[in-house]
C-alpha cells in the first residue's frame, strides 16, 4: 500500500489542531460534567479528532 508523499508540516498542523480541539472538548466535558452540552461538544470533539486521525493513518485529505 504506496501513500502519495504529502508537506509534512500540512499533516502535522492540522494533527496538532485535532489534538487541541480533542483536549479542548475532554476539557469542556469535565467542567460541565451536568452539563448536556458539555458533553455533546466533548463527544463531537472526540468523533472529529479521530476522524483526523484515521485520515492520516490512511493518507487521505481532511474534509475541515
Amino acid at each position: 500500500m504506496k501513500r502519495e508523499k504529502r508537506g509534512i508540516e500540512e499533516v502535522k498542523r492540522k494533527d496538532i489542531y485535532a489534538l487541541l480541539a480533542f483536549f479542548l472538548g475532554f476539557y469542556v466535558s469535565l467542567n460541565f460534567i451536568d452539563n448536556l452540552t458539555g458533553w455533546l461538544l466533548g463527544i463531537t470533539f472526540l468523533v472529529a479528532f479521530l476522524y483526523g486521525a484515521v485520515s492520516v493513518y490512511r493518507g487521505e485529505k481532511f474534509i475541515f
